[in-house]
């Protein structure tokens, strides 16, 4: 795994959880419309066959699970992540060009001004050489 790789894993995990989350709200917003009807124990309208309503309170659950487990994964590898970054050196900007990029997930262009580079490629290039000295942890590799 190179450390561009092994940096960009927050990004997709951020991702993942957005996902997860766009489909949890569209679940909450369909069993919102199951009916208000209350049945006895003994009867069910969908007694027989599958519930409609049942299965998207099950998948719901389900995926509500997945999105905590992904939370637990992403606070996890912030911290790893995090302590990579900061044992690169600030002294040519690279420590921040790195959390700007990886943990705070700024566009290029935003790097660029915030940095106050007129050319982007100069932003390119330092970043190029910060993953150079990035020193990833036994496991990642």
């Amino acid at each position: 795994m190179t450390a561009k790789e092994y940096l960009s894993q927050l990004y997709d995990i951020r991702r993942r959880k957005a996902w997860l989350q766009e489909r949890i709200d569209e679940l909450t917003m369909k069993a919102g419309y199951g009916t208000g009807k209350q049945y006895s124990r003994d009867y069910s309208p969908c007694v027989g066959r599958r519930c409609p309503l049942e299965d998207c309170i099950l998948r719901k659950t389900e995926l509500e699970r997945q999105y905590e487990d992904e939370l637990l994964h992403y606070d996890e590898l912030a911290v790893e992540i995090r302590k990579v970054i900061y044992a690169v050196p600030d002294d040519k900007f690279y420590r921040t060009i790195l959390t700007m990029r990886y943990i705070e997930f700024m566009p290029w262009s935003m790097i660029q001004q915030k940095l106050g580079y007129a050319n982007i490629r100069r932003v390119f290039e330092k970043h190029d050489n910060a993953l150079l000295i990035v020193k990833l942890p036994k496991g990642a590799q």
